[in-house]
């Protein structure tokens, strides 16, 4: 097993040497005798006509004695030093069931992959563009997150490939305008509205389409709530924002609930 993970391990784009020490860090730490390897996953798809990579995730879920967590530390600070090739570095720790959510796949092929998933658990990913794309729209994503369960830290190291944030925003806000232009000329929405007839006109329709769809909508709500007019339309813009948050919640879309979370800060404010 361990000979197939480092045969894995070398089909990663290592020619730009981007996260070579994450990686040199993983097959030093992945071979210690006080870790265990409680079970992995591997999959790659290409598609057939360009050979283009469009999905692919590499996932181990491991187990470290308590008095050997001097592992994971030495493993974790591989990330920072390869943070000067990444284009995003993040770290901390969860507080309740709001774990990181990393997209996978690059086109309908798509998932998402979740970091530290349980409460307390500590984190770490860094994002690198992908060498091999010149148009800088897709990436990959090197993740560690780790949580003290007993009398040993369980944790996982994952790899994922996909479009980057930016490329996917640009492309719903591609496919999201005409609908909204369609939405706002046949009348349903009057700029010449109220500030909160405005404001309640994106909220009715947050909860509607994909991820991306409610993403961007929220990106209008925030964008609104700089400028709420009176301390009425914000006490009542407060309350149907912190209402919304229990089912999006549910849904798992933190960006959103993110954004959400800082139209209320402009709210308060």
């Amino acid at each position: 097993m361990k000979a197939k993970i480092f045969l894995l391990a070398l089909l990663l784009p290592l020619t730009a040497a981007a996260q070579q020490n994450i990686m040199k860090a993983w097959k030093n730490f992945e071979t210690q005798s006080d870790v265990t390897i409680d079970s992995e996953k591997h999959s790659i798809d290409k598609d057939p006509e360009t050979g283009k990579k469009t999905y692919h995730v590499e996932y181990w879920s491991f187990s470290v004695p308590k008095n050997r967590f001097q592992l994971i530390e030495s493993f974790a600070k591989a990330f920072d030093t390869d943070a000067d090739h990444a284009y995003s570095v993040n770290q901390g720790i969860t507080t309740r069931a709001d774990e990181i959510q990393l997209a996978v796949g690059t086109t309908g092929n798509t998932g998402t992959a979740y970091v530290g998933s349980k409460k307390g658990s500590n984190y770490k990913y860094c994002l690198f563009l992908d060498p091999e794309d010149p148009e800088g729209n897709c990436r990959y994503s090197y993740s560690l997150d780790w949580i003290n369960a007993g009398d040993k830290y369980t944790g996982t190291f994952m790899i994922t490939y996909a479009t980057t944030l930016k490329y996917r925003q640009s492309q719903s806000q591609k496919t999201q305008q005409p609908s909204m232009d369609s939405y706002y000329s046949n009348g349903v929405y009057d700029w010449d509205q109220s500030w909160f007839s405005k404001f309640m006109s994106f909220v009715t329709t947050i909860e509607k389409g994909s991820p991306t769809a409610r993403q961007f909508i929220a990106g209008q709500i925030f964008d609104l709530t700089k400028a709420a007019p009176t301390q009425a339309d914000k006490d009542t813009a407060i309350d149907v924002l912190n209402s919304m948050l229990p089912d999006l919640e549910k849904s798992k879309d933190s960006v959103t609930i993110t954004i959400i979370k800082n139209c209320i800060k402009n709210l308060q404010q």
